[in-house]
């Protein structure tokens, strides 16, 4: 496998982003490149391995000691330890338990009849003869990711769905294996919902991203990881927008104790707003 990935500028792995606020593309255009992280480099060794234990029918321990994913910034690699091999191991044991199929091991998936030179690599495809099952490796530990309305693993499967001659109503599973939280997540819908999505959805946001002119639409989740939040103008009108819905109606006035008398379901929908307000200001 190569040392990294190639990501299309309306790539799969950000398509949460972009389809959110397309306008992000347009603004992310002219920051540098991401600094490789440890972390995203420890996650291509573990699918460097997942992929030799699937292509070669052998379990991940017998690689243990062995360093993978040797690259410029990390030369000496990752080693094989314990953790990394039980994490690999119940993600092939996952992708086998599938049973007979038509399986594809780091698919190369073209997306662009809904976004323009749309494609991406997929971790793991079971196409069978009434559905297909778009398994995605998450060897992270952080934050925990899960497969219903997963925009990555759908896209994925809009780019191999034509090719598996599926029926309108047969299935299209989207799984999350991330073996470091001791999370499974599955999430099915037919081909129809799929390819329905593909064309009310996707194609007109990403059409936007291309756009001089694109929608902006800030939020805190596709705003959390985005280049250009320090200077967009979208983002600094919705925090301050969100800092005169939450304040208004918290007292001003009085001792502070006033404050605590916020009910826990007021507390509980004051709090993620607030977030967002202090991540823009930092």
């Amino acid at each position: 496998m190569n040392d990294h990935k190639k990501h299309a500028k309306l790539s799969a792995s950000g398509s949460h982003r972009w389809l959110a606020c397309p306008g992000s593309v347009l603004l992310e255009a002219d920051f540098p490149e991401d600094v490789v992280s440890e972390y995203a480099e420890y996650g291509t060794a573990g699918h460097e391995l997942a992929q030799i234990c699937l292509e070669k029918n052998r379990p991940a321990h017998l690689f243990e000691g062995q360093y993978l994913n040797k690259t410029k910034d990390f030369p000496e690699g990752f080693i094989v330890d314990g953790e990394m091999a039980d994490a690999v191991q119940t993600y092939v044991d996952y992708c086998n338990s599938l049973g007979e199929g038509e399986a594809h091991i780091e698919k190369r998936v073209d997306f662009s009849l809904y976004v323009e030179e749309g494609f991406g690599t997929a971790d793991f495809i079971n196409i069978k003869n009434n559905e297909i099952h778009v398994v995605d490796l998450k060897m992270g530990k952080g934050v925990k990711v899960n497969a219903e309305w997963n925009t990555q693993g759908m896209l994925y499967a809009l780019g191999v769905v034509w090719d598996a001659k599926l029926k309108d109503n047969d299935l299209v599973h989207i799984v999350i294996v991330q073996p470091r939280l001791d999370h499974i997540s599955e999430w099915s819908l037919t081909v129809n919902e799929l390819l329905g999505w593909g064309a009310d959805h996707v194609r007109p946001r990403a059409e936007q991203a291309w756009n001089e002119e694109p929608i902006f639409n800030a939020g805190e989740s596709q705003c959390r990881f985005c280049k250009a939040k320090p200077t967009c103008k979208a983002l600094a009108e919705h925090s301050l927008q969100t800092a005169m819905d939450v304040f208004t109606d918290i007292p001003t006035e009085g001792v502070l104790k006033d404050i605590h008398k916020l009910s826990n379901k007021e507390l509980g929908e004051l709090l993620p707003r607030v977030d967002t307000l202090v991540n823009w200001a930092k």
